[in-house]
């Protein structure tokens, strides 16, 4: 059987049990333009793609889990999410979700660790991250010794694991307010879809390629 591709797509735009979490305008769009790449057999191929859209923690963390359950050892997971990326005191990652609040912050947001956990006890072996958050840089507490704080990316190659992230550990994600997509999540799907990021013209688009093509194209905006 050939490998197959999978994707969780998690956006979080509202958050009405917290009013120090700034409603955003782009996350369910950058989750459905995503998906909407993905899906077609064109640019992306996947053939499990499932989005949420501003639902409460525990079912957000329960779709990353069956999705990396439901995968083979030789197939792809994608894991993606678009929101307020918050820090806590110890400096670990968390993604804030529709039922967040600052207070209580590690009871009621997704744990970037407790994804690291799921793929670990699953043993998927292919697994791309993508954090569209303010913070995500942060995600290297739960992912390797190292840091990203100078990158927008970084390969753990013993885990098969590949992140790619908005921001560093003490930046912001940003929105502009002509755009339809939040700015990485833009340069993502635009150098996708129009082939710019296919920087050395083999007709695919690597994870390297398109981290080299959106990291000068983020870059740019500031």
């Amino acid at each position: 059987m050939n490998p197959q591709r999978h994707a969780v797509l998690i956006a979080s735009s509202q958050f009405p049990h917290e009013e120090r979490l700034q409603e955003l305008r782009c996350p369910v769009n950058d989750a459905e333009g995503l998906g909407e790449i993905l899906r077609d057999e064109e640019y992306g191929g996947f053939t499990n793609v499932v989005v949420v859209k501003n639902r409460p923690h525990h079912e957000a963390l329960l779709q990353v889990y069956e999705v990396l359950k439901s995968a083979g050892k030789e197939d792809m997971v994608l894991i993606y999410y678009s929101g307020h990326g918050k820090l806590d005191p110890t400096g670990r990652l968390h993604l804030a979700t529709e039922d967040t609040r600052i207070g209580a912050l590690e009871a009621t947001s997704i744990p970037v660790q407790s994804i690291r956990n799921y793929i670990e006890s699953l043993n998927t072996r292919k697994v791309v991250f993508i954090l569209d958050c303010c913070f995500s840089g942060a995600v290297d507490k739960a992912f390797m010794r190292g840091g990203v704080d100078d990158q927008l990316q970084q390969v753990s190659s013993g885990q098969g694991i590949y992140l790619m992230t908005a921001s560093t550990a003490i930046q912001v994600a940003l929105e502009k307010e002509e755009d339809e997509y939040g700015v990485f999540t833009k340069h993502i799907v635009e150098g996708i879809r129009s082939g710019a990021a296919d920087l050395d013209g083999d007709g695919r688009v690597t994870m390297d390629e398109l981290y080299r093509y959106v990291h000068a194209k983020v870059k740019d905006e500031g």
